[in-house]
């Protein structure tokens, strides 16, 4: 976490919360025609399936080229005061990432980051603090605001399946584009577990199609279970 332009005493939940609304409000209000469609595209949506706060999060932060929309808008913007200007610069950073409640402290939930090995987060969120449990695991975007972390409003709860096919399977240059796969896969009721899992099993159907070696030897080859999985993960 980087360190507070401010002391976390001086930081209210509720204005910060108040404030990034109004900023993110502000960015998307500054959303080309093209990035609207862009939005729409790389979730595969359309405007009948109201998942505006998907497409907006993808317009925003899904890279067209090297750049995001977000990096375009950000210095537009004017920061009236510290808290402004704590809140652009956490915007410009947000990381969306798979994570898992590790306790509830009062107004305060310590997070474990599943794609940062576990690394733990201090999130503060008064509706999820009141309706989250441990053991629960989400995809979110999160900005770092100094004395502790906020979401965007987009919390995923995710089976534990899928949070571990996303940490195990997806590469790890993918990971810039998970958001993309998360909500495709939520507007289109998918499991992300196949989402992930089965490109890898079809490629190594494919492979074992394309190998000259009789079945009985692939199947001598392959051996266990275990050596099965070790070639889908190759």
């Amino acid at each position: 976490m980087t360190q507070s332009l401010f002391p976390a005493t001086s930081l209210s939940y509720a204005e910060a919360r108040e404030r990034l609304i109004q900023l993110l409000s502000e960015c998307a209000s500054k959303l080309s025609d093209a990035d609207w469609r862009a939005g729409y595209e790389r979730i595969d949506a359309l405007e009948e399936d109201d998942v505006l706060d998907l497409v907006t999060d993808a317009a925003l932060f899904s890279f067209r080229g090297k750049r995001r929309a977000i990096d375009r808008i950000l210095p537009k913007l004017k920061a009236g005061d510290e808290l402004s200007a704590r809140l652009m610069e956490g915007l410009a950073g947000a990381l969306f990432s798979v994570f898992e409640i590790a306790r509830i402290d009062n107004d305060q939930i310590i997070l474990r980051d599943v794609l940062d090995n576990g690394r733990e987060r201090v999130m503060t969120d008064l509706s999820l603090a009141r309706s989250g449990r441990p053991g629960l695991v989400f995809a979110a975007r999160l900005i770092d605001v100094g004395p502790w972390y906020m979401g965007l409003g987009i919390v995923l709860p995710l089976d534990k399946s899928e949070a571990l096919a996303i940490a195990m399977f997806l590469e790890t240059g993918a990971r810039d584009d998970l958001h993309e796969l998360v909500y495709h896969c939520t507007v289109h009721d998918i499991s992300l577990v196949h989402a992930i899992v089965m490109p890898m099993v079809d490629a190594f159907c494919e492979e074992l199609d394309e190998d000259d070696k009789p079945v009985c030897e692939l199947m001598e080859e392959l051996g266990s279970r275990s050596g099965l999985l070790s070639r889908i993960e190759r």
